[in-house]
């Protein structure tokens, strides 16, 4: 949204075969982020500089993005 004003908006299925809920959340949250970055570069094209905030509720993800290195990661494939 800029303002009041919708931008974008897509819905689309998960191409990833994932082996947990915390998994699931963690690839949705890093291609929201993703588009994020990418919604806001196309935002750049036209000379408007904004940032864009991301929400998630899933703890499981966020701790997972908030770590440094890999760690004890199970069914989660880093490659």
């Amino acid at each position: 949204m800029i303002g009041g004003h919708f931008i974008k908006g897509r819905a689309r299925s998960q191409k990833h075969v994932t082996l947990s809920s915390a998994e699931v959340e963690l690839v949705a949250l890093v291609k929201c982020t993703a588009e994020l970055m990418r919604t806001r570069g196309i935002i750049m094209d036209f000379g408007v500089d904004r940032e864009g905030v991301g929400d998630a509720d899933s703890s499981a993800a966020l701790a997972i993005a908030k770590r440094e290195g890999a760690g004890q990661l199970r069914h989660i494939n880093i490659s």
